[in-house]
């Protein structure tokens, strides 16, 4: 996914996350979450994001003002967008 229009977003603690670049995690290993889970996985820079099908790895993220929340995600492993 590249710059989605108008936006893959989401929202974690109450605040609307804007993801609009993302990689797929090729030959994911397998994990038990429900979509939207937030997890660190050994090997994988960064923290992945679970969906229906796969794991994605968000490389931009933003509220809604632009302010860059990448970092936030970096630090929610183990929890869950909504």
């Amino acid at each position: 996914m590249h710059r989605p229009y108008p936006g893959a977003f989401s929202t974690l603690d109450d605040e609307e996350i804007i993801i609009w670049a993302a990689d797929l995690v090729h030959d994911p290993p397998v994990v038990h979450s429900v979509p939207g889970g937030i997890a660190r996985l050994p090997g994988i820079d960064g923290v992945v994001i679970t969906t229906g099908c796969g794991l994605v790895l968000p490389l931009d993220a933003t509220n809604a003002d632009g302010e860059d929340r990448l970092g936030l995600l970096q630090q929610s492993a183990y929890r869950r967008l909504r």
